[in-house]
């Protein structure tokens, strides 16, 4: 099986750029690119924090920290109201931050917990600081996954028409025969990636398999057109090069999709890069489901565009490629390993992440980040006040799929805790109700099934 390597090594360039940036917004239309620098010089200090809100719960922390001292990830107050709890991940009482007189090179991995009601109708954002001669720079990654299903379209394409002609001069018959990367194939069936129909001897309708809901089909292909009389070649056309037209855009989803600027040139979210020896203090803004769409993001999916969170080692979710042996215990969505045809679908970046470098680019820090969504606000509370002892972020199962079995879930007029979908949820609609036997490995191999494991949210 050939694999379709030119627009293969162009996607595996995923994390070769960066993007320069005097702040978290992007490269806007004539500002430069890593390659020529282009730094801005720094704003003036923003004022200190403000105070948690009295409508905090007791024990919560948005994570700020000493601003001259720390290197650290928060929430902003007043764009969130304080209900949330910012910590490391394997310590409920010690903040997202990093000392700047730390010797060692620290790596932490913190949590945003948030119930999910906030996470769907309020914007997130993000805080970030840098003390002064902490870092030479600053690298910020930004969630992102493939809403749609992705691939790369095969590379050459052969449609032979054969006309039987008899002693007359008359075609009686025509025989089409259809090559894709060399394999001769059924042309309407019989290739996982393309569907060749409307057949005539110079034209048809080829129709790519990742040119669904949006176009997502990527790379280009050469068309030959070969026609035969009587089994023997008469005519070979001139190959033309034609595009498959898909652009990763369309595919991808996570706040990269509205709320990111860098993107390669094969539009794959890329790095951004800072100058922080000055000290950088800055935010990053996440919209609210509620605001996307034409009516807000649809529940069923909505969390997903912010909750990066799943149930790491507890709860994996282990799968193989379409075609590689390859395994991953990371959602589908953000690595799907390859296409239908095998060629490599790089993963995605599945944190929020946040990486202090010194001149020499070598990391000298780093900070990652799940935001975790709450299903019950009682839970939420349980799980402060108990100072991270009592840990329950998921309530049964989502809605009505397969429905609230919960007992204990039944507050409110109308029903479920779990009203908003994240990660998990939607791994175990696949996982489970549709699949037989419920499994948490991916039975991948199925074309008709394939596209159910990407999120399809309508944004």
């Amino acid at each position: 099986m050939q694999i379709k390597l030119t627009v293969s090594l162009l996607i595996l360039a995923i994390s070769s750029m960066l993007v320069f940036s005097s702040g978290c917004n992007g490269v806007k239309s004539g500002e430069a690119s890593f390659g020529s620098l282009n730094i801005a010089p720094p704003p003036p200090p923003p004022a200190p924090p403000a105070p948690l809100p009295p409508s905090a719960p007791s024990g919560s922390n948005n994570g700020a920290e000493d601003d001259a001292q720390f290197f650290y990830l928060a929430i902003k107050n007043d764009t969130n109201d304080a209900v949330v709890h910012v910590h490391d991940a394997t310590d409920f009482n010690k903040t997202c931050s990093i000392s700047k007189d730390s010797l060692a090179h620290e790596d932490i991995m913190c949590m945003i917990d948030i119930p999910e009601g906030d996470i769907y109708a309020k914007n997130t954002v993000l805080q970030y600081n840098v003390p002064k001669d902490m870092c030479r720079y600053l690298v910020q990654e930004t969630y992102w996954f493939y809403n749609l299903e992705v691939g790369v379209g095969p590379s050459v394409i052969t449609v032979s028409a054969d006309n039987t002609v008899n002693a007359s001069g008359d075609i009686t018959n025509t025989t089409y025969t259809c090559a894709v990367d060399g394999v001769v194939t059924g042309c309407a069936a019989g290739h996982p990636e393309v569907a060749i129909t409307g057949m005539t001897p110079n034209t048809q309708n080829i129709k790519c398999v990742y040119d669904d809901e949006k176009n997502c089909c990527l790379g280009k292909y050469t068309l030959n057109h070969v026609l035969l009389t009587n089994g023997a070649s008469a005519d070979v056309s001139t190959p033309q090069d034609i595009s498959w037209g898909g652009n990763m855009r369309n595919c991808i989803g996570g706040p990269a999709k509205t709320n990111w600027n860098a993107f390669t040139t094969e539009n794959v979210p890329t790095s951004l890069l800072s100058f922080a020896r000055p000290g950088i203090k800055n935010t990053y803004l996440i919209t609210a489901p509620l605001a996307l769409g034409t009516a807000g993001l649809d529940p069923l999916t909505a969390s997903i565009h912010v909750s990066n969170w799943y149930a790491q080692g507890t709860n994996d979710h282990t799968h193989s490629g379409f075609v590689s042996a390859d395994t991953s215990t990371s959602p589908y969505f953000i690595a799907p390993i390859d296409d239908r045809d095998g060629s490599p679908i790089p993963r995605t970046n599945e944190t929020y992440n946040f990486i202090c470098l010194d001149e020499s680019f070598e990391i000298k820090h780093r900070i990652r980040a799940y935001i975790r969504e709450w299903d019950y606000y009682p839970d939420f509370l349980n799980f402060v006040s108990s100072a991270g002892v009592t840990v329950a972020p998921d309530r049964a199962s989502f809605g009505s799929f397969p429905g609230e079995t919960d007992p204990t879930c039944l507050e409110g007029i109308t029903g479920p805790c779990d009203d908003f979908l994240d990660i998990d949820d939607f791994l175990n609609l696949i996982v489970g109700p549709t699949n037989t036997p419920p499994s948490p490995t991916y039975p991948v191999t199925s074309v008709a099934r394939r596209r159910a494991f990407f999120p399809a949210i309508a944004y």
